[in-house]
């Protein structure tokens, strides 16, 4: 039995960070939407939900900005997308997100 090597700084095995907190904030906002949950629950998450999206526009798509507007073209360490692409591939991921939140909330 052969064993294959497995290259492990190959950027396929690993998530950008950016976009990995993204999903995380949509499983807060999910437990939202839970009908097992009661209301108040349900305020609450979409409460958390609201002030992790205000905290990563702020810090983290903010420091994105900064790179670019600095002209900073290095990659980031785990997907080695440049700041452009993880500001374009984080608004196409927020516009969707964004659109299936508010849904949510004017049901509410």
């Amino acid at each position: 039995m052969q064993h294959q090597s497995i290259d492990l700084h190959n950027p396929i095995y690993y998530q950008n960070r950016e976009l990995s907190w993204l999903d995380f904030n949509e499983r807060v906002l999910a437990e939202a939407e839970d009908p097992t949950n009661p209301l108040l629950e349900k305020l609450k998450f979409l409460s958390i939900g609201s002030s992790n999206s205000d905290e990563f526009f702020k810090v983290r798509v903010a420091g994105l900005q900064d790179q670019l507007r600095l002209g900073v073209k290095d990659p980031d360490s785990k997907k080695q997308w440049s700041p452009e692409k993880q500001l374009d591939v984080i608004s196409k991921k927020i516009k969707l997100s964004y659109v299936i939140n508010m849904t949510y909330t004017i049901r509410i």
